[in-house]
């Protein structure tokens, strides 16, 4: 569900930024801007949604257009 893609993009976040923080290279530094750029794709999606899901019905469309307004 939306939770679990959540958190596993925390997880590919922090090792995208991980990878970038140790780099040596610029490869490895593309190597965790990729991997930060797809969890900030799965991420940003997932996220509006849960909200919508999860806010109550009375601010629902302020809370879903938010984001995308940020």
């Amino acid at each position: 569900g939306r939770k679990k893609t959540i958190i596993f993009s925390s997880v590919v976040f922090f090792i995208g930024w991980m990878v970038i923080a140790e780099a040596t290279t610029v490869a490895e530094i593309l190597a965790g801007r990729v991997l930060t750029g797809l969890a900030s794709g799965f991420y940003s999606t997932a996220v509006q949604v849960y909200i919508c899901e999860i806010v109550e019905p009375s601010i629902r469309g302020a809370s879903g257009s938010t984001p995308s307004l940020m």
